[in-house]
């Protein structure tokens, strides 16, 4: 349901016959193979930096390689980061100048590698040891020298007393009482997928917040602030949210339940497209979840 114009409109430059089947800018689509020469490509920074990571990683098998210009604020830039360090772990090479990024012809090198945990991920336990009235918390897998952006978390959720330590491998969650402001603001442009724990950390502690560089969110999985928004408004009345089929508004709004008690979330199997053993690991952590009868649900 994302719209993919971009990226489309990128390929087709490179010589990809793609047409729309149904609705232009969106799957499903038609697309025929051909040969292609690569070369100069110019894509908005604002857009998803999945695209512009798509597009790198096709670069080095090329006849000519990519150069991309990336036009104005580039947005989830730790992402594109991370796309070039592990193409670079595979043996492909590049240079990034400015706003140009360029990869000539080369062969990936296949390697064995060990996959770190998810820092958005982790995010959620973030909002959950902020809520909790104490806590020790143990994460298994996260670096503590890791590219993802989304390690801010550490920083962000300090101000919001809870402390983070490394130990022994684990990264140890512990709730700190402590003053909070009760203003915060956040820019969010290179770690937009903490926008939903955040959000509803915030409002579960009667926190204003003001937030900047979250415009990509409304072309995600759904318009991600609108739907934080609507579904906040629950909590004093019905308490059953809706997901809107994305897996960060089920985990974002989970960890709820420890200021308003219990929660319905509807479609709870959302989390499965990055998380799925997400449900099992609260259960780990002392939450009580009881599978909805209703099978559309």
């Amino acid at each position: 349901e994302r719209p993919i114009i971009e990226l489309i409109g990128a390929l087709q430059s490179l010589g990809v016959e793609i047409k729309y089947t149904e609705k232009d800018g969106f799957p499903p689509l038609n697309i025929k193979g051909s040969t292609l020469k690569g070369g100069k490509i110019t894509i908005d920074g604002a857009v998803s930096s999945q695209f512009i990571s798509a597009l790198l990683m096709i670069a080095p098998i090329l006849k000519n390689g990519i150069t991309l210009i990336i036009e104005g604020k580039i947005v989830s830039k730790p992402y594109i980061e991370m796309t070039l360090n592990l193409m670079q772990e595979f043996g492909v090479l590049h240079s990034w100048n400015g706003n140009k990024i360029e990869i000539k012809p080369q062969k990936y090198v296949a390697k064995n590698i060990a996959v770190e945990a998810d820092w958005s991920a982790a995010a959620f336990w973030f909002e959950i040891a902020a809520l909790s009235n104490s806590c020790n918390i143990k994460l298994n897998g996260l670096k503590q020298n890791s590219m993802q952006g989304d390690k801010k978390a550490v920083e962000i959720f300090d101000d919001l007393v809870v402390d983070s330590t490394f130990e022994n491998g684990k990264l140890i969650l512990i709730k700190k009482e402590r003053w909070i402001s009760p203003f915060k603001t956040y820019d969010l442009i290179e770690t937009p997928d903490l926008y939903q724990p955040l959000r509803c950390t915030l409002f579960s502690k009667d926190i204003d917040g003001n937030f900047s560089g979250i415009q990509t969110l409304e072309d995600k999985e759904t318009d991600r602030v609108s739907a934080v928004e609507t579904e906040l408004k629950k909590l004093t009345s019905s308490k059953i949210i809706e997901t809107y089929k994305d897996h960060r508004m089920a985990m974002s709004f989970a960890p709820l339940s420890l200021k308003f008690g219990e929660i319905q979330i509807n479609n709870a199997e959302v989390v499965s497209k990055s998380y799925p053993n997400f449900w099992k690991d609260l259960e780990k952590g002392g939450f009580k979840i009881f599978p909805l009868t209703d099978s559309n649900n």
